[in-house]
């Protein structure tokens, strides 16, 4: 019988947004451990014990889709489900990465914290066998205008 997932890893490299995300993980009830980038993520990762990553697209060291290539390229890994974040808009290929790398979600900035807590929750909740299909989100903050939430369905 497997166990529920509940150490998140944040690779973030802005130290407010990356302390700001933990808290909002961390309050419903979910481990978290951070990393200022994909390097240092990767090496956790090897370490074993994380059960969903959020990396950031664009950090120092090695980027989010560096992490995920370097995760891709190494059987010994099991890479977690994962959300990446990003600040890049209309430039990147949502649905294309989350297709790629079989994402749980794509989340552009900016989005809300508590939005990315209940998504990971729900996730966890079902159980990998279980998970809802991946989701492109363009989750907005309350309040900003324009911004829209766009579904996979």
């Amino acid at each position: 019988m497997s166990h529920l997932p509940t150490t998140i890893l944040i690779a973030e490299d802005d130290p407010v947004f990356r302390r700001v995300m933990g808290f909002s993980i961390s309050r419903v009830g979910l481990t978290v451990e951070s990393v200022s980038n994909g390097q240092s993520a990767y090496d956790r990762l090897c370490q074993g014990g994380i059960d969903f990553l959020v990396p950031d697209h664009q950090m120092p060291v090695c980027s989010g889709l560096e992490l995920l290539e370097k995760l891709a390229a190494n059987s010994q890994i099991d890479r977690p489900p994962t959300i990446l974040c990003t600040a890049k808009g209309l430039e990147l290929d949502g649905q294309g990465l989350q297709d790629q790398y079989e994402l749980v979600a794509v989340m552009h900035k900016p989005f809300s914290p508590r939005k990315l807590s209940e998504l990971i929750l729900q996730h966890v909740r079902r159980g990998p066998a279980n998970a809802a299909p991946p989701l492109h989100l363009n989750v907005p903050v309350v309040g900003s205008p324009g911004a829209e939430v766009v579904g996979d369905g």
